[in-house]
């Protein structure tokens, strides 16, 4: 009998001890998955930071776009653009002007 209960009693402490250390495992794991999803987080914000000073760096050297055009030549984008526009409002007036004119000449 009292052979029995010491059997039990060492079962028990095996058991307990088996699931301290499964809680223990899935701790730790659970809290490897978070460092590793917090690792990679910090990647993507390195790189996107990388690419951020990369592309500032870019911007930054001078090119020949980054100068002014001359007066010049804004003044000839000006003219083409008030042409085009003028054109582009006649062109839409002839549009307007044609579909009212068939409207007007289909019988009702």
């Amino acid at each position: 009998m009292e052979r029995t209960r010491q059997l039990d009693r060492r079962e028990d402490r095996l058991f307990e001890q088996f699931r301290d250390c499964v809680e223990k495992t899935r701790s730790k794991l659970n809290e490897a998955a978070l460092l590793r999803q917090r690792a990679a987080r910090l990647e993507r914000e390195l790189q996107h930071a990388r690419e951020a000073a990369a592309a500032a760096a870019e911007r930054s050297q001078p090119t020949r776009y980054n100068r002014l055009p001359s007066p010049n030549i804004l003044l000839q984008t000006l003219r083409l653009l008030y042409a085009h526009s003028r054109l582009s409002i006649a062109s839409q007036r002839r549009r307007c002007d044609t579909s009212l004119l068939l409207r007007l000449q289909k019988p009702t």
